[in-house]
C-alpha cells in the first residue's frame, strides 16, 4: 500500500524528526511556520525553497510511497532548511 501523502502528513515527518538529534538542536523553525506540499514530480523526491522568507517543503507522491523513504526525503530537505535558516 502506498503512503497517502498530505500537507499534515509531511508536517507531522518534520515535527518527529524535529524533536530527535541532531535536528533538535538546530533550533529550527515550527512546522506551523513552514509551507509543506505535495508535489507530482518524477524527477526529484522533495525540494526545500526558502521564498521571501517563507520556508517551503514539497515532497513527490510519485517518487514516496513509504514511512521510511519520507522521512528520509524530510531530513534531506531539513537539512537544506538548515543551510538556509
Amino acid at each position: 500500500m502506498t503512503l497517502p501523502l498530505t500537507p499534515q502528513v509531511l508536517a507531522a515527518a518534520y515535527d518527529f524528526l524535529n524533536a530527535t538529534e541532531p535536528f533538535c538542536r538546530w533550533n529550527l523553525p515550527d512546522s506551523e511556520d513552514i509551507e509543506f506540499r505535495v508535489m507530482s514530480d518524477r524527477t526529484a523526491c522533495g525540494w526545500y525553497w526558502l521564498n521571501g522568507g517563507k520556508h517551503i517543503i514539497g515532497v513527490s507522491r510519485r517518487l514516496i510511497g513509504r514511512t521510511h523513504s519520507l522521512v528520509e526525503t524530510m531530513a534531506h530537505e531539513m537539512i537544506h532548511l538548515h543551510e538556509a535558516h
